[in-house]
């Protein structure tokens, strides 16, 4: 079997279910930190524990006439209604194998950052924080 590499060209980036047509980057890290668990006579760690998965990423957009940034395509609240913020999925596939290599159901936008240079296009980037979210090998719903 011949191996595929995936490029940026094949990959598209759904905010929940719907293609995010303007994201132009996408990054993303899914961390397990360990915690050594000391004991009494050992100098070195008995074990490590997992601690939380923590699900941190930024998307690269490129900002549209009137299109209301984060908060126009509903992936985030304006800062006055922060406290009535709702969680959005994001999911990025191979659309040429039709595999999802990133998935993460319950993410909440944090920060908005927008660059606007002479003779370029608006851009921003939105950094998100997840809860639960998959590379490739995403749990099946059955088992």
């Amino acid at each position: 079997m011949r191996s595929t590499v995936t490029t940026a060209a094949h990959c598209i980036l759904s905010v929940n279910g719907l293609v995010f047509g303007r994201a132009v980057s996408l990054a993303w890290n899914i961390v397990t930190p360990n915690q050594p668990i000391q004991t009494v006579d050992l100098v070195q760690p008995a074990e490590l524990a997992p601690g939380p998965t923590i699900i941190t990423g930024r998307i690269g957009v490129v900002r549209t006439l009137k299109d209301g940034g984060a908060d126009g395509a509903g992936l985030s609240v304006p800062p006055l209604d922060a406290a009535r913020g709702r969680y959005v999925a994001l999911e990025v596939r191979d659309r040429r194998t039709d595999t999802t290599i990133f998935r993460a159901d319950r993410c909440r936008i944090g920060e908005q950052a927008w660059t606007v240079s002479p003779k370029g296009f608006l851009l921003g980037t939105f950094s998100f924080h997840g809860i639960t979210g998959w590379g490739e090998l995403i749990p099946s719903a059955a088992g």
